[in-house]
């Protein structure tokens, strides 16, 4: 049973093209980057951080001259601080996310998680979605939150930030 257990795991080894030394560097847990960048933008926006949602938005969006005023306008659209939510992050939460590998090497990964039934204090329940590079070697100005969107049970939405200005090659 050992030895079919090594075998397999040096065929997967194998399969994935990297050796037991430098894997660290070519593998990304992308379930847990997800998770970990949704319980970020839920505790801002919970929290009502204004400094603490605008950290998270790439270099492009940040030179909007009204990006303060959408994050504002976001926190003030969010009533309430989360008490419970869905499951945050693949399948069960929705979302999607994209590694594109050259040379072994990571040089593009992007998520886009959806969160649903975000249950507040203040009796609102929302749902929400982002667009987000966590690597991008040939536009590193792209790198962080490119949009985010809230939308409410009533189906209003709040939107910060613009997907279309950062990935401008993608049609609306």
């Amino acid at each position: 049973m050992r030895k079919l257990f090594i075998l397999i795991l040096v065929f997967t080894l194998m399969l994935n093209g990297c050796t037991l030394s430098g894997c660290e560097d070519y593998y990304i847990e992308t379930g847990i980057v997800g998770r970990e960048t949704s319980e970020k933008l839920l505790g801002f926006l919970s929290d009502k951080d204004a400094d603490g949602l605008k950290s998270m938005f790439c270099p492009i969006i940040l030179s909007l001259d009204d990006i303060d005023e959408q994050i504002q306008g976001a926190l003030d659209f969010f009533e309430g601080e989360i008490i419970s939510y869905d499951s945050i992050w693949g399948l069960k939460g929705g979302g999607s996310n994209r590694l594109v590998r050259e040379n072994r090497e990571i040089t593009r990964f992007d998520i886009s998680p959806y969160l649903k039934n975000i249950e507040t204090n203040a009796g609102r329940i929302y749902e929400i979605g982002y667009y987000s590079y966590v690597i991008n070697s040939d536009y590193k100005n792209r790198i962080g939150v490119s949009e985010i969107f809230i939308r409410d049970e009533d189906g209003r939405e709040f939107i910060i930030g613009d997907y279309y200005l950062v990935n401008p090659h993608k049609q609306r």
